[in-house]
């Protein structure tokens, strides 16, 4: 077992080495990607994610590499310098300086972030550090991760659950809350049905793959499992994170890929029904998609700067040609839902289309 400032992660065949010099954020990273945590120490990592974690002073040490000599200004924010980019303000976040390079196919990432705790905040929200602590894990972890699994395993990120029905794999992409999580945890009562992903999932031209994080789920979508709560176990932050609340998904109700088998496209509308889509307006839809999604939105700007590390590859438009592969393969449908009628029917059509009955 690691210590408390380091912690190795395996997501899919990437692995991860995370280094922070703030022990508490290590332990919410190890409860949040619980089942990702790997107890061996010797795993050579594909990712060197290193974190200095500042709370007294505002000291960025990694700025002094813009005034070394070679270094030179590529950007409002950027520098190239002799080890890779320097990334000096990071917009959506305050007090963020990066240092990105790479060593053959090893990406390595250096943050000094200074962690800000305004004392009206915390006398309003005693959580308010671990809360901090949630939101800062997708800049520290998930979006180094994505560009990894884009640039040198040729996945691509999709907004999307991920559910394995009986071994047939079943993507339902869309725009956020048109129903996808709840249909997800619907599909969960299906005797051997597995999760990938509830929000995020990976695609390629032939698989989907998970990216784990704990499921959101309110008190409606935990009593849609009925006798199968068994299969989720509450995530311990302290103080909660009510009105939702996150749990893990226990080991043998998850996978890590699926041969795609479906994809769905839910969409609410005053009656129950299905319709084929061709291969190229599915792509389209699920590309708008990704785009209406504010979470998609952050790696596609986080990326930007990472991109220039590698920029004869396109990752965006590597995706679209793979999406459009694996549509070509296997049917996509539009899913209409009426939400009078409860989860039940959306799961049994789901059901029906993954095994090809229209």
């Amino acid at each position: 077992m690691e210590n408390a400032t380091t912690i190795t992660i395996g997501c899919n065949d990437v692995i991860v080495r995370m280094s922070c010099n703030h022990s508490p954020f290590i332990a919410h990273v190890r409860e949040h990607i619980r089942p990702l945590v790997l107890d061996e120490t010797d795993k050579t990592p594909d990712i060197n994610i290193n974190i200095n974690w500042q709370e007294t002073e505002k000291q960025f040490p990694l700025l002094a590499k813009a005034e070394e000599k070679g270094a030179h200004k590529i950007g409002k924010r950027l520098f190239r310098v002799k080890e890779g980019l320097l990334w000096t303000d990071i917009t959506r976040r305050k007090y963020f300086v990066l240092l990105l390079s790479l060593d053959g196919e090893t990406l390595n990432v250096n943050y000094d972030h200074y962690f800000e705790l305004p004392e009206r905040k915390l006398e309003k929200n005693p959580d308010y550090r671990t809360k901090k602590y949630f939101s800062l894990l997708k800049y520290f972890f998930y979006l180094p991760l994505i560009w990894y699994n884009e640039h040198f395993r040729q996945r691509y990120l999709l907004h999307a659950s991920g559910v394995s029905l009986d071994g047939r794999g079943v993507a339902l992409g869309g725009v956020g809350g048109v129903g996808k999580t709840t249909t997800c945890v619907g599909l969960l009562t299906q005797e051997n049905s597995r999760l990938l992903s509830e929000n995020l999932i990976f695609y390629d031209d032939v698989n989907y793959y998970q990216l784990y994080e704990p499921i959101r789920l309110d008190d409606y979508s935990v009593r849609i499992l009925g006798d199968q709560q068994s299969v989720i176990s509450p995530a311990e932050f302290p103080g909660g994170t009510r009105p939702k609340q996150l749990f893990h998904v226990n080991p043998d109700c998850r996978m890590d890929s699926i041969p795609a088998s479906v994809m769905i496209l839910p969409e609410f509308a005053p009656e129950g029904d299905s319709a084929a889509l061709s291969a190229a307006k599915a792509a389209n839809l699920l590309e708008n998609y990704n785009m209406l999604t504010r979470e998609v939105n952050d790696y596609y700007w986080f990326a930007g700067t990472f991109n220039l590390l590698r920029p004869e590859v396109s990752p965006l438009r590597e995706g679209f040609r793979a999406m459009e592969k694996l549509l070509e393969k296997v049917p996509a449908y539009h899913l209409y839902v009426d939400r009078s009628a409860g989860v039940a029917p959306v799961v049994e059509t789901i059901d029906q289309l993954a095994k090809g009955v229209e």
